[in-house]
């Protein structure tokens, strides 16, 4: 059995740090020998943790848009494609998780402002012809 993680202010502050500068939760748990489990585990019963990761998470998009720019600079003619998979793959999941700012938004005063079609269907039967 895994031994019980005594949660510290200095261990949550530590997860933070960690989320902030980019490092992924699973990577920065395994840096401070803390198991996934035991992380998510604490995230669902404290509140107040809960609140922090997601403030570091939001945080940590922003930073992370900040940086497309100067990523995608990086470009030359040898890794363009490297570059822009790693420019779309931070945008999609900038998507996902904070989808009202960098989400796919829909166009204003095109097809998706239109009421839908209602369309009228009139279904007539036909009597099979006993002579055929």
């Amino acid at each position: 059995m895994p031994k019980a993680i005594e949660w510290t202010p200095e261990l949550e502050n530590a997860i933070v740090e960690g989320i902030l500068e980019g490092i992924s939760i699973a990577n920065v748990c395994k840096g401070l020998g803390v198991s996934p489990a035991s992380f998510y585990r604490h995230r669902i019963e404290s509140e107040e943790f809960e609140r922090t990761i997601a403030h570091a998470q939001e945080a940590s998009i922003e930073r992370e848009m900040d940086g497309l720019i100067e990523l995608a600079d990086t470009a030359d003619e040898d890794t363009a494609t490297a570059v822009k998979l790693k420019v779309w793959t931070r945008m999609w999941v900038a998507g996902k998780r904070k989808p009202k700012k960098y989400g796919d938004k829909l166009a204003v005063g095109g097809a998706d402002d239109l009421p839908p079609i209602q369309a009228a269907i009139t279904v007539e039967f036909v009597k099979p012809n006993p002579q055929s």
